[in-house]
């Protein structure tokens, strides 16, 4: 089931997996997500109207959103998640199977 929004949400991505826990959504208006340090390979934010089925998003040049992971944590916010914001349920998914359980904390408003 996935995570009412209101403040700080931590779920993880299990060891061997790709893919988060979900968050919702719903009432939220602005929200950040604070990535530990991942397995390499890209990140992508899933969304989904119901928590149960997803899809990836694409930009208006009909591109993947993703973004290239790095070697340390990092935090992704402001514009570029004001595309996701609008949708009811999101979740993170990595290009790579994670070594190791991974904690992901979205502050959520």
């Amino acid at each position: 089931m996935p995570h009412q929004a209101s403040g700080p949400v931590t779920v993880a991505i299990p060891n061997n997996g790709t893919e988060s826990g979900a968050i919702n959504l719903r009432g939220a208006h602005d929200f950040a997500i604070y990535l530990p340090v991942l397995t390499t390979g890209t990140v992508r934010l899933q969304v989904s109207p119901n928590g149960t089925t997803w899809y990836d998003v694409y930009d208006e040049d009909n591109a993947l959103v993703e973004i290239a992971s790095n070697s340390g944590g990092f935090a992704i916010d402001g514009d570029y998640l004001a595309r996701f914001a609008m949708h009811n349920f999101v979740r993170v998914k990595t290009g790579a199977t994670q070594l190791a359980a991974r904690e992901i904390t979205y502050t959520i408003a």
